[in-house]
């Protein structure tokens, strides 16, 4: 088998390997069609591509960090609210 079909034919758990998940975390992910997958006979494979994009898909970006609210900010907050 040559190195370009194993890389599009990931096992369970190379794929949670590579995702750096455990086993249980990608079967999950698999039952509830969370992950893309498919199906050679009865194994369920992956495709480094597709976990890859995946991953780009749903991870979570870090935003910028949350502004600083001043003591005389926060007094008028706080009176706004009463």
């Amino acid at each position: 088998m040559n190195e370009i079909h194993q890389i599009a034919n990931l096992t369970i758990s190379q794929a949670a390997e590579l995702m750096g998940v455990s086993v249980s975390t990608v079967k999950r992910r698999v039952r509830h069609d969370e992950l893309p997958f498919y199906r050679l006979g009865n194994r369920t494979k992956f495709s480094v591509a597709d976990i890859e994009t995946w991953q780009r898909q749903y991870r979570h970006v870090q935003t910028e960090e949350p502004e600083m609210v001043t003591a005389k900010r926060a007094v008028e907050i706080v009176r706004s609210v009463r």
